[in-house]
C-alpha cells in the first residue's frame, strides 16, 4: 500500500514578501515547529514541497502561518482553488482569524499540534482543531492547543513555552499557558538548535531586567523594552522603571576588557495614548546620557527595532484602535537614526520601522469576517496598491475599510476571533488600561497634545 502524500505549500505568488524560498522554508530552524511535526509523519507519509498549481497531487497540503503576511499570500496563492481534492491544513504561531479565508482551507489548527498531527490528518476530534466538513460556519467554540510536551528532537530543544509576565500587548503570552523544563518558574525565551549547533535561534535572548552582559559580547543578544517611557511600560504591565533601566546598563561596565557588546532592543511605538513627543525618544536619550561615563571604558551598541503597535486578539488591548500618527516619519525627520552617541554607549534606530499602514492591514485581517475577503482581494492584492506610498495606502484603507477594522471599540464588543476561547480574563485588565490612558489623554489634550488613535 502506497504512502499518503503530505506537501508543504511554498508561496510562488508573493503579495507580502516573506522568506519562503526552499533553503529557508520548512527545512530551516525558523520553522522548527513544522519540522517537528514532519518528523512525526516521515515514516508513514511521503513528504515534499508543493505549489498551488499542484495541490491536488497531494493528499494533504500543510500551510504554516507565521504572520498576517502569510495570510495574504495564502489567499493570493489559493485564489480560484476553492474546489480542490487535497485537504489544506493551516496552523502556526500566526494563525488566529480564519474567517476571511476559510473558504480556501479544510482544517485549521489553533496553537500547539505536537503529538497529535496524525490524529489531525485522520480527522479525529480535537478541542483546538477546526474541520470545515464538521463546522463550516464556525459555530463551535475552540481552544488554544495546549503543550503536550516540550519539543526535544534533532531540530530543536525547547526550554519553556508561554510567559508568566503577561505584558498587555503580547499575543504569545496570553494565548499560551506557561510550561517549563523541570517545572522552573523562569521563562527561557530562546530554544537550542541542536541540528545546527547554535545556542538559540537568535543567540542569547532575555528580558531586559535579566540581561547577562557577560553573554552580550559573545553572541548576538536580543531583548525588549516595548515602551519608550516608564509610564508606557507600566501601562502595558512591563514595570521597568528608569532607575532599573539605568542600573542594568551600568552593569555592563563590569566587562571593560571583553570587547564590543551589541544588543538589539525591540521597541513598540503607537499605543493609543502616545503622541509625537513620545517619538522623540527623549526619555531614553536622557537615561543613556546619565549613565555614559566621561572616559572610554566599554563599547556598548544598542540598536532599537521599532514597530507600530497593533491591538492583538485575546490580549487586554484587543479592543483598541490603530494610532494613525506616522511614528516612522516622526523618528526619521526629528530623531534620525542616531538616538545617542557617547563615549561608551551608542544607540541607533534600525531603519526598517513599521507604519500605521502595516498596523491597519494586520488589525483588519484579525477583525475580518467572511464577507471581507473581497476587500482583501480588491485592496491588499491590488497591484496598484503595492506601488503606493505609505500615506497614500493609509488614505485608501481609511476610505474603503469598515471603521470596525481599525477603530477603538467598546470593551466587550464581540470580535470575529471569539470562536477561540480566551485562556485568561482579559476584560478586567482591558478596562483598567482604558481608564488610565483616557485620563492621561484628557489631561494632555488640555495642554495641547495631539493624538492619532481612532
Amino acid at each position: 500500500m502506497s504512502k499518503k502524500r503530505v506537501g508543504v505549500l511554498v508561496f510562488t505568488k508573493k503579495i507580502k514578501e516573506r522568506s519562503t524560498r526552499k533553503l529557508t522554508f520548512f527545512d530551516s530552524f525558523v520553522y522548527c515547529g513544522l519540522n517537528s511535526l514532519l518528523l512525526e509523519l516521515k515514516d508513514e507519509y511521503e513528504i515534499g514541497y508543493c505549489d498551488a498549481a499542484g495541490i491536488d497531487n497531494w493528499d494533504f497540503v500543510l500551510v504554516p502561518i507565521h504572520s498576517h503576511h502569510d495570510v495574504v499570500n495564502l489567499m493570493a496563492n489559493l485564489r480560484g482553488k476553492e474546489k480542490h481534492k487535497s485537504k489544506v491544513v493551516v496552523g502556526g504561531a500566526g494563525l488566529i482569524n480564519i474567517r476571511p479565508f476559510k473558504h480556501l482551507i479544510d482544517v485549521a489548527v489553533f496553537g500547539r499540534a505536537e503529538g497529535r498531527i496524525k490524529s489531525i490528518l485522520n480527522y479525529e476530534p480535537l478541542p483546538n482543531v477546526w474541520y470545515k466538513e464538521d463546522d463550516p460556519d464556525l459555530k463551535k467554540r475552540y481552544e488554544w492547543g495546549k503543550v503536550w510536551f516540550l519539543l526535544n528532537n534533532e531540530f530543536v530543544q525547547e526550554e519553556s513555552v508561554g510567559c508568566r509576565k503577561k505584558c498587555a500587548f503580547c499575543f504569545y503570552s496570553w494565548s499560551h499557558e506557561f510550561v517549563s523544563k523541570g517545572n522552573s518558574l523562569r521563562y527561557t525565551s530562546s530554544v537550542r538548535d541542536i541540528k545546527h549547533g547554535k545556542s538559540g535561534m537568535k543567540g542569547y535572548e532575555d528580558f531586559f531586567a535579566n540581561l547577562d552582559w557577560g553573554k552580550a559580547y559573545k553572541v548576538a543578544t536580543i531583548t525588549s523594552l516595548d515602551g519608550v517611557t516608564e509610564q508606557t511600560r507600566r501601562m502595558v504591565f512591563k514595570p521597568l522603571s528608569r532607575e532599573r533601566l539605568r542600573n542594568k546598563i551600568l552593569e555592563a561596565y563590569q566587562y571593560k576588557q571583553e570587547g564590543r557588546m551589541w544588543v538589539k532592543i525591540f521597541l513598540i511605538l503607537g499605543y493609543p495614548w502616545e503622541t509625537e513627543e513620545d517619538a522623540q525618544l527623549s526619555e531614553l536619550r536622557e537615561d543613556l546620557k546619565a549613565i555614559d561615563k566621561p572616559n572610554k571604558e566599554i563599547r556598548l551598541i544598542l540598536t532599537f527595532l521599532v514597530s507600530h503597535f497593533v491591538p492583538m486578539p485575546h490580549t487586554p488591548l484587543q479592543w483598541e484602535g490603530v494610532n494613525l500618527l506616522d511614528f516612522r516619519k516622526i523618528l526619521t525627520e526629528k530623531v534620525g537614526r542616531t538616538v545617542y552617541m557617547g563615549k561608551n554607549i551608542e544607540a541607533w534606530v534600525y531603519p526598517y520601522i513599521t507604519t500605521p499602514v502595516s498596523a491597519i492591514e494586520e488589525l483588519f485581517l484579525n477583525r475580518a469576517f467572511e464577507n471581507d475577503a473581497d476587500l482583501v482581494y480588491k485592496i491588499l492584492m491590488n497591484p496598484k496598491y503595492k506601488t503606493l506610498k505609505a500615506w497614500q495606502k493609509k488614505d485608501v484603507l481609511l476610505k474603503y475599510l469598515p471603521s470596525f477594522a481599525y477603530s477603538k471599540l467598546d470593551i466587550g464588543t464581540p470580535l470575529p476571533t471569539d470562536y477561540i476561547e480566551t485562556i485568561y480574563n482579559i476584560e478586567k485588565p482591558a478596562r483598567k488600561i482604558r481608564m488610565q490612558y483616557e485620563n492621561i489623554i484628557e489631561k494632555n489634550e488640555k495642554k495641547g497634545g495631539k493624538y492619532g488613535a481612532r
